[in-house]
């Protein structure tokens, strides 16, 4: 038996590594999911960014005009946003092999999933906020 196999008490291992598959590398990721998932991160920001800035303008030109801003304005634009963005992280969560991706493509589904609930929020009247902070 060799040197390497024992130690130091000269008690011999059955084998160097008592577990090899503890060493396997991981499967390698494809370079094409990796810019899929670049992309669905871009088009998130970038369809956030437009739907939420809309939405603002909107309401200010409804305040300068002198309506009343209603409250489904709101409401409209985080589910548009969240369906624009929840429906490439599906994809994205479902269809790459690299666990990578796929835990990317889920972290980005349950970000447009948490922006549906919380902002529904917003299309309660402003004098009925207390209720919801209660909650």
């Amino acid at each position: 038996m060799s040197d390497a196999t024992r130690n130091v008490s000269g008690m011999a291992y059955p084998h160097p590594y008592p577990y090899p598959y503890a060493y396997a590398r991981p499967a390698a990721s494809s370079t094409g999911a990796i810019v899929a998932a670049v992309l669905v991160g871009l088009w998130t920001v970038a369809v956030t960014v437009v739907a939420q800035a809309a939405s603002w303008v909107i309401e200010q030109v409804l305040l300068v005009i002198g309506l009343p801003t209603p409250g489904w304005i709101s409401l409209i634009a985080v589910w548009v946003n969240a369906v624009l963005v929840g429906v490439p992280a599906i994809l994205l969560a479902a269809i790459p092999r690299s666990a990578g991706v796929r835990a990317a493509g889920r972290a980005w589904l349950f970000g447009s999933v948490a922006l549906a609930l919380l902002g529904s929020v917003r299309a309660l009247p402003a004098v009925h906020s207390e209720l919801y902070l209660a909650v």
